[in-house]
């Protein structure tokens, strides 16, 4: 959807939020075509209970 908007010219940028925080390696998703990860569920993503979220997720081989 993305990619359409800015051919069409509806758009200038986009941006991507939660899919970025469970997927640090997004452009390589896109660009490789690779599933995403589930975002977290928990607000422990967002710092509090050690290191969950996002640096454990899980990454491309």
């Amino acid at each position: 959807m993305a990619e359409e908007a800015i051919r069409r010219g509806s758009a200038d940028m986009v941006s991507f939020g939660r899919k970025m925080i469970t997927n640090p390696d997004l452009p390589r998703r896109f660009r490789e075509n690779k599933p995403l990860n589930r975002p977290f569920e928990d607000a422990s993503l967002y710092g509090g209970n050690g290191a969950h979220g996002y640096v454990d997720y899980p990454e491309l081989g």
